[in-house]
């Protein structure tokens, strides 16, 4: 990056891997850069990894499509997963579990999964 001119510089990077070969990708492939990962997701919610679609998340996300193709606000799908939460949130740990916009969002984990 040659920001440090001819000494050593000292940066970090907080970033979030989107693609292969992106600049997080690229960062952590060079020797010249030390890697730490946090995952946002520690595990996942009981619901999505045992029924995936057939369960709670998978009709959340048929709500939260069909709110996306018709251009609404996510209303209908945000007050399902506020009358299942409970549920589908049972299992899951996040590594920062207030990282949300209440306005938007009911938890962090709807935000991380949406």
């Amino acid at each position: 990056m040659n920001l440090g001119g001819k000494g050593r510089a000292s940066i970090i990077a907080t970033a979030t891997s989107i693609a292969p070969d992106d600049l997080t990708q690229q960062l952590e492939q060079d020797k010249g850069w030390r890697t730490i990962k946090y995952p946002t997701v520690i595990s996942w919610p009981i619901d999505w990894t045992e029924k995936g679609d057939k369960g709670l998340w998978g009709e959340y996300y048929r709500i939260f499509d069909g709110e996306n193709a018709d251009d609404k606000p996510h209303k209908e799908s945000r007050a399902f997963y506020e009358s299942h939460r409970a549920e589908m949130d049972d299992g899951a740990q996040l590594f920062q579990p207030n990282r949300y916009k209440p306005d938007e969002h009911a938890s962090a984990l709807q935000f991380f999964m949406d």
